[in-house]
């Protein structure tokens, strides 16, 4: 191991710490971070590059390169999504992907209707063409756009042609074997914590007026 990595690991280290402990405190302390806490990529843009005494995302140094590959923001992910409904239409066509560093390489769908046709540049495929696809575009990461019914079909589907990565937006929950990441977007819980911190907004709005309204009627 070179001198140089041990301390670069432990800079990764504290990166990815900080950005949990950022990420919970961010629901505690309103204007501190996002309300919904830091990511990875965006915790990247904020932090100085310990040898370089510059931002990390404005580096060119050997050092702060070293630390973007070890957060895995150098390389340009390939992604399919599976599942061409209005969703996987709008995961298709969303063009902050790339600035992220990910790139739709392939659609897949089970509905013939929709094989061939063009989304977002890119031609929908046949559910028999993900192990070519995969191994062809080099794709790491699976998104799962399809009704619940068949998502662990589609999950069983992805693994089975290598992909070891998936994001799942069906609402319902898939089984994987060990070595494969999972992550699941519920969009409904998304909304209950926007309402969440809506309730809170609305409450320390009323905390406020209530106590203004005691100040004023205990002023002589």
């Amino acid at each position: 191991m070179s001198r140089l990595w041990t301390p670069l690991l432990a800079v990764v280290v504290l990166l990815a710490a900080a950005a949990l402990i950022a990420g919970a405190l961010g629901a505690f302390r309103p204007g501190s971070a996002p309300e919904h806490g830091w990511t990875i990529s965006q915790l990247s843009t904020e932090l100085m590059c310990p040898t370089c005494k510059t931002r990390l995302d404005q580096s060119d140094s050997p050092q702060a390169n070293q630390i973007r590959r070890e957060l895995g923001l150098t390389q340009h992910w390939a992604i399919v999504i599976v599942g061409i409904g209005n969703l996987g239409h709008a995961l298709a066509n969303y063009k902050g992907f790339a600035e992220r560093g990910f790139r739709v390489a392939a659609l897949v769908d089970a509905d013939p209707s929709k094989v061939g046709e063009m989304v977002g540049g890119i031609a929908v495929r046949r559910v028999e063409d993900l192990p070519e696809l995969v191994a062809a575009e080099q794709i790491a990461i699976g998104v799962i756009a399809t009704p619940a019914a068949v998502v662990q079909e589609v999950a069983d589907l992805m693994v089975a042609a290598g992909i070891r990565s998936i994001l799942n937006f069906a609402p319902a929950v898939i089984a994987v074997p060990a070595g494969v990441s999972v992550r699941k977007v519920d969009l409904a819980i998304e909304l209950q914590i926007l309402a969440f911190y809506e309730q809170r907004k609305a409450t320390l709005a009323e905390v406020k007026r209530r106590g203004r309204a005691v100040a004023d009627l205990t002023r002589p």
